[in-house]
């Protein structure tokens, strides 16, 4: 009797064991990509996204405009399905900018979605840093560069269409710290996103 007990905790003990290297493996070989959300306007696409155009409004300075380019920069390095670039001739409804608020809120980006046929596809987008809160290029304070940069490449992946992600990445809400570039969630998401 006290050997089929032992017998019985020994299988049992390999079962888990099992059931937990299962788990630890499949978490390990397939990556989900928590920053695509289908929520409300995220997840739309662009239908071309290799050519998405954006313009600063026109009371965006030139430091903005810096902070603004260092995130699209970042973001075009990080993947080659996706390119975001300036439109000189200024046509697109796209733009990039800045807003001022008294609030905790870091940036905003707005994404208007259109049903074209069978897909979902970006029709404009616009995403903006809050001055106010953020405060001036090349100042330190509560947040640096550095911050604000993350801070747009955050607003640009809303941009792209992509929404919250919980883990270590640009698109973590609440904002946790400087990211120096799109991370593997951002690019799961991403690729999620543009297959």
């Amino acid at each position: 009797m006290q050997t089929i007990f032992y017998m019985s905790l020994k299988v049992k003990r390999i079962f888990y064991l099992s059931v937990l290297s299962f788990l630890i493996i499949m978490n390990i070989g397939v990556y989900t990509a928590y920053a695509y959300n289908d929520d409300g306007d995220m997840g739309c696409v662009w239908e071309n996204p290799t050519s998405v155009e954006y313009k600063y409004t026109s009371d965006t300075s030139s430091d903005w405009r810096n902070i603004h380019a260092e995130s699209v920069v970042k973001w075009n390095n990080a993947t080659s399905k996706i390119n975001m670039s300036y439109d000189y001739n200024l046509s697109t409804p796209n733009t990039f900018g800045v807003f001022q608020e008294n609030s905790n809120t870091l940036g905003r980006a707005f994404v208007y979605c259109k049903n074209f046929g069978t897909s979902d596809y970006i029709s404009s987008a616009d995403a903006g840093l809050n001055e106010t809160s953020l405060g001036q290029p090349g100042t330190s304070g509560t947040y640096d560069d550095s911050d604000r940069i993350t801070v747009a490449m955050h607003e640009h992946g809303h941009f792209l269409g992509l929404g919250h992600s919980d883990y270590y990445a640009v698109m973590r809400d609440p904002y946790v710290d400087a990211i120096s570039a799109p991370t593997s969630d951002d690019l799961a998401g991403i690729n999620s996103l543009y297959p």
